[in-house]
């Protein structure tokens, strides 16, 4: 996921030309390795390798990977052309967001839809040999299985509440700033989660390395933020 800041920023560019400045892209792809290095001092404090996990499959799913970043960078681009769109500025924020998910939801159907029989798993109340071709281990066909909105307690509506929330902010946030910097923020917003795990372990999951990437990674954001955007080509008048 650290490949969405530059990619966003690439497709913004192709899609909207509406280029980035040489120091905006050098932050941009400061946060992104830093993100990468403190991805990496993170697995290896949890006892896991990058070499371990691409031989449990890993490179085989990373064109998935990929696809799921360019279909994340492109809704946001285009999102940020929607809401600053001179007519959507003039709507409400809850009507172009019950337009933006009544499209996802669309699209959720029409894919539920293709797949099939498959798409019989997200309701599935148990493993079957027919809509699994591969089953958890310990798990084998006829086992109870907790479907899509099953077991939902009070701290899963609250990370739903969360997250409609957050679509509410930056869809606001979108009507005044760009796409790059919604990516941008969600790196700070790492940042943040990572000083909350630390406190609230009393400092047990502190690491020197991570503190300064996360620290690194805080000062480039807020800098991008700051930095001033390319100026726009004035056309010289006739004459």
């Amino acid at each position: 996921a650290q490949m969405r800041l530059p990619l966003c920023a690439f497709l913004r560019s192709l899609l909207l030309r509406r280029s980035q400045t040489y120091l905006q892209w050098m932050a941009l792809g400061a946060i992104s390795l830093l993100c990468i290095t403190s991805l990496r001092l993170d697995l290896g404090s949890a006892g896991l390798s990058m070499s371990a996990m691409l031989n449990d499959g890993l490179l085989a799913s990373l064109p998935l990977i990929f696809g799921k970043c360019v279909i994340s960078c492109a809704g946001a681009v285009h999102a940020e052309y929607f809401l600053q769109h001179a007519d959507a500025r003039d709507s409400l924020l809850w009507v172009s967001q019950v337009h933006f998910k009544s499209a996802t939801v669309l699209g959720s159907i029409i894919i539920g839809i293709v797949q099939g029989r498959r798409g019989g798993r997200i309701l599935a109340t148990e493993w079957s040999a027919h809509l699994f071709t591969q089953l958890p281990p310990g798990a084998k066909a006829g086992d109870p299985r907790t479907p899509f909105f099953g077991g939902w307690d009070a701290g899963t509506w609250a990370l739903v509440a969360c997250l409609v929330l957050n679509n509410f902010l930056v869809g606001d946030a979108l009507r005044r700033l760009t796409s790059v910097s919604k990516y941008v923020a969600y790196a700070l917003g790492m940042v943040m989660t990572h000083c909350m795990q630390v406190v609230a372990t009393d400092g047990h999951h502190f690491d020197p390395g991570q503190a300064i990437c996360c620290a690194a990674i805080g000062i480039l954001a807020i800098s991008y933020v700051c930095l001033p955007g390319p100026k726009s080509k004035v056309p010289r008048e006739a004459g």
